[in-house]
C-alpha cells in the first residue's frame, strides 16, 4: 500500500511559492565553492551545525578561500556528520544525489561537488531540474515581484 501511494505521489505535479532558489542572472554571475554554498545558502542547516558546536570563528575559517578545500572540508567534516540525518542537512544530501549523483559528502567528494556546482553555472540550468525531476510547473521565486493583494474582511 505504501509504495503505491508513493508511486501515486511521485507523478503528481506542484506550483512552488515558497522557493529558495537563487534567481538565474545571479546564479549565472556567481561563482560556487561547495563550502561557501553549504554554509551561506541555507540558514536551517547552518543552525544545525552550530547546533553540533560549529563557531562564527569556525565557519569563517570554513569559507576562507585562501586555506585549500580539501583542508577546510576537514575542519567541516565533523560537524557535519553530526547534522547529516537533520531534515535540512538529508534535503542537501537528496540534492547532492539527485543532481551530482554525490551518494555523500566526503573528503573523496567534496572537491568534485565543487566542480559539479560549478558546471552548473549555465543557463536553462533549472528547468530540467525543476520541470522534469520536481514536477514543479511554476515557480515565484521573487514575492516582491508579485503585486500586493489587500485582504479586507467583510
Amino acid at each position: 500500500m505504501r509504495s503505491s501511494i508513493v508511486d501515486q505521489l511521485q507523478t503528481l505535479s506542484c506550483i512552488s511559492s515558497h522557493s529558495h532558489l537563487v534567481a538565474e542572472e545571479v546564479r549565472l554571475a556567481a561563482s560556487y565553492d561547495p563550502i561557501d554554498f553549504l554554509l551561506n545558502s541555507d540558514v536551517y542547516l547552518v543552525a544545525d551545525l552550530q547546533s553540533a558546536g560549529l563557531t562564527d570563528q569556525v565557519a569563517q575559517h570554513c569559507v576562507d578561500l585562501s586555506v585549500p578545500l580539501p583542508q577546510r572540508w576537514a575542519t567541516l567534516a565533523p560537524y557535519w556528520e553530526q547534522v547529516r540525518f537533520t531534515g535540512f542537512a538529508q534535503c542537501c544530501r537528496l540534492a547532492f544525489a539527485e543532481l551530482f549523483d554525490i551518494g555523500e559528502l566526503t573528503a573523496e567528494t567534496i572537491c568534485l561537488l565543487g566542480e559539479k556546482l560549478n558546471d552548473w553555472i549555465r543557463p536553462g540550468t533549472y528547468q530540467p531540474f525543476l520541470h522534469d525531476t520536481c514536477r514543479v510547473k511554476q515557480c515565484v521565486l521573487n514575492m516582491e515581484d508579485l503585486e500586493r493583494v489587500e485582504n479586507h474582511a467583510a
